[in-house]
């Protein structure tokens, strides 16, 4: 089966995160944000979310392998708690213009004002219950 470069790098951008959010889990802001719209690609859901400052999107793999509660479940309207890492950041800026914003070869930039983002909190759409 042939897998997207870009689908590998997201793979292991999201494997580094849960290592670098596991070591500084207290590091960086907790936001409030609303679910605008929620749609997907073979391997991933991505999801729009605003609040005051940032209208953004977030990817989050579907392969999850957790059980989770019904209610953890994220809707279109909802608003939750919890922190973005972009995406962007684990690449430089010319490396990540050429992939064009494409996730499963999905063009993506219309669905964000420009940064993508990866969460710690989500697990395909559910929450993760934070300690």
């Amino acid at each position: 089966m042939k897998i997207s470069i870009l689908h590998i790098i997201i793979t292991l951008m999201i494997s580094c995160s849960g290592v670098k959010s596991q070591t500084n889990k207290d590091e960086g802001e907790i936001n409030q944000f609303k679910i605008i719209k929620i749609d997907s690609t073979k391997n991933w859901y991505l999801i729009q979310i605003q609040n005051n400052r940032i209208k953004e999107l977030i990817v989050a793999e579907k392969d999850c392998k957790n059980k989770f509660n019904k209610s953890a479940k994220i809707k279109v309207g909802d608003s939750h708690s919890f922190r973005i890492d972009p995406v962007d950041a684990y690449f430089n800026d010319d490396d990540f213009q050429k992939f064009g914003f494409k996730v499963d070869n999905v063009d993506v930039k219309s669905l964000t004002e420009g940064t993508i983002y990866t969460s710690d909190f989500l697990c395909g759409l559910y929450l993760k219950t934070r300690k």
